[in-house]
């Protein structure tokens, strides 16, 4: 892994490819930091909110049903890549592990399906006297309406104490059929500690409707890595480069990377969610 790499997310976190089949990947979006406070009462704690999008895309008729995603925090001096092994008698020190703050969505149900019509539902009997007689038998048969509705719905649920992971699960809308969303995108607060690196490991697993294929699982799933003190440098502008009676430039930021407080509100549209229709729980 290049320095570049543990200083700044890569573009592609975590991607698969079925030929033919399916494809699906994890990008990295943008990483805003500035402050944050989880009650009124409270300080402003330093914080990143980072916006990751996902894309689902179907390539044959063979679509996916729905999907497990997990994003885990650690420490930058906390993380075991890939096939390294952590000694046993290592002291993990988690002093400065990342916290998820705030997160969507929580819940999110996608627009509502209708479906209705009749069933029969049938019931045999069958009476055998003792004496190995021959019994009588018989039927019922009774004629019930059914009504059903269904949804896409998206959850994700804060795990670990203090809360440092995340996982969201996705369904499809089971009477449409018609799989997954294939655009998502979560947003999160997280907190950190100034003049620490931290990274998150993020992990999917999709399901395909083709029941006896296993689980689909992401490619390419090392940590990415987030250093605020770099990626909140300002770089000076030589003023000579700009025509006479112009004013120069003061300073620019990193693109995606601006001082504010923060707060839930903004975290929902985000998501993209609201923009297919459907609502926040």
């Amino acid at each position: 892994m290049s320095e570049e790499d543990q200083d700044k997310p890569r573009a592609i976190i975590t991607a698969k490819d079925l030929p033919r089949l399916c494809y699906f990947h994890v990008r990295f979006s943008t990483a805003h930091y500035g402050s944050f406070r989880t009650q009124p009462e409270e300080p402003l704690k330093s914080a990143c909110r980072i916006v990751l999008d996902f894309s689902f895309q179907q390539l044959s008729s063979w679509r996916f049903e729905s999907a497990k995603i997990e994003l885990e925090f650690e420490d930058a001096a906390n993380v075991v890549l890939h096939g390294v092994k952590r000694s046993e008698d290592a002291i993990v020190d988690t002093t400065h592990q990342p916290r998820v703050l705030a997160f969507e969505p929580q819940y999110f149900s996608g627009p509502v399906s209708f479906a209705e019509g009749t069933r029969n539902d049938n019931l045999q009997v069958n009476v055998s006297p003792p004496g190995g007689i021959a019994g009588l038998s018989g039927g019922v048969s009774a004629t019930k309406p059914y009504h059903m509705k269904e949804c896409f719905k998206m959850h994700g649920v804060l795990r670990d104490n203090p809360p440092s992971r995340i996982v969201w699960t996705m369904t499809e809308n089971k009477l449409t059929k018609e799989g997954i969303w294939r655009e998502v995108s979560t947003a999160l607060i997280v907190s950190y500690t100034p003049g620490h690196k931290f990274a998150v490991r993020v992990r999917v697993r999709a399901n395909l409707w083709m029941g006896f294929l296993r689980p689909v699982c992401g490619k390419k799933d090392e940590p990415i890595f987030f250093n605020p003190d770099k990626m909140r440098l300002k770089e000076q502008v030589r003023p000579f480069s700009k025509p006479a009676g112009q004013q120069a430039e003061g300073v620019k930021t990193v693109p995606g990377v601006k001082d504010e407080v923060f707060d839930r509100a903004s975290l929902r549209a985000l998501t993209r969610l609201s923009s297919f229709g459907g609502e926040f729980l």
